[in-house]
């Protein structure tokens, strides 16, 4: 049995993976606080959004509770039945993938992104399996450089960094290629948050880590023939290999699933924000910079 932070104890495995999710929520606020100099009301974010997980667990105990009770009771004529119906139907509550998170400081409003670039909040996302609040969905990408399969989760790791992730589909047209670089102008540029809110001494991606998931064949992309801010260069180690990704087939015939799981149009592309903790704070258009822009300003402080 266990208390932590103010809350009831438990001793189901449903609280420890809560508590995981938890300490992460808590974790990244503390961290950029206080090595960043963040906003400190971000600190403020973790009550309003752990208070309602916490009451839905106190429900789940208490509804879980009911059906043993229930079903070892000697009127029940299919012993473990219910239970078993109510653990099956609970399965994504346990395992913590169906926390969502209401629009605060750093989590963005809700906003659905038109196949023909219009916002509204009636169409569904252009990647509305990336919903704004949810924990990331998992998925398989092959890195572009030397076609390694590797899951979306591994790349984002628990360092306090965000992650801007970028779909802009099949990049093999000139079309899109032609709005990816313009994207990497806009991203490259003196006067993007990229480069206000990262320190002159410090490395391009060593607050905002820009990850590209495109969905051309992987043999007709050149990665560096890419903007440079998506595979920068450092003189420790040269160019970085290890930010551009593709939806692809790869060498043993498995194809990867990333647009398909997060229902991205491969025309349309977009762009997500995920938080330290990976959750969705942002999910918009590619040309819509002025609203990853306006999501940084509330968090970080000007730096030079």
């Amino acid at each position: 049995m266990s208390m932590q932070d103010g809350e009831i104890p438990h001793t189901s495995s449903t609280f420890r993976t809560k508590q995981d999710s938890k300490a992460y929520n808590l974790g990244w606020k503390l961290f950029a606080c206080l090595q960043w100099d963040t906003a400190s009301s971000i600190l403020s974010t973790y009550e309003s959004e752990r208070r309602p997980v916490a009451q839905e667990l106190l429900d789940f105990d208490q509804g879980y509770a009911q059906s043993w009770s229930n079903t070892c009771s000697p009127a029940n004529a299919k012993p473990f039945h219910n239970l078993e119906d109510r653990h099956l139907a609970n399965m994504v509550f346990t395992t913590g993938l169906l926390i969502h998170y209401s629009p605060n400081l750093v989590v963005g409003a809700s906003t659905s992104c038109h196949p023909f670039g219009t916002r509204s909040s009636e169409v569904p996302s252009a990647g509305s399996g990336l919903i704004t609040g949810m924990r990331i969905p998992n998925f398989t990408v092959l890195n572009q450089a030397d076609a390694t399969p590797t899951q979306i989760c591994k790349l984002l790791k628990a360092d306090g960094r965000f992650r801007l992730l970028l779909f802009p589909g099949d990049i093999s047209t000139p079309k899109l290629f032609s709005r990816l670089q313009s994207l990497g102008s806009q991203l490259s540029s003196s006067s993007s948050f990229v480069r206000r809110l990262t320190p002159s001494d410090a490395a391009i991606d060593s607050r905002i880590e820009i990850l590209t998931i495109h969905a051309a064949k992987r043999s007709q992309v050149e990665l560096l023939e890419l903007p440079e801010i998506l595979h920068p260069w450092s003189e420790n180690s040269g160019w970085d290999w290890w930010k551009v990704y593709v939806d692809d087939e790869d060498v043993h015939g498995n194809v990867s699933n990333a647009y398909h799981k997060c229902e991205i149009d491969p025309v349309t592309g977009c762009l997500a924000i995920v938080r330290p903790d990976g959750y969705v704070a942002l999910v918009c258009g590619l040309e819509e910079l002025d609203a990853v822009d306006a999501y940084f300003a509330g968090i970080f402080p000007v730096v030079h």
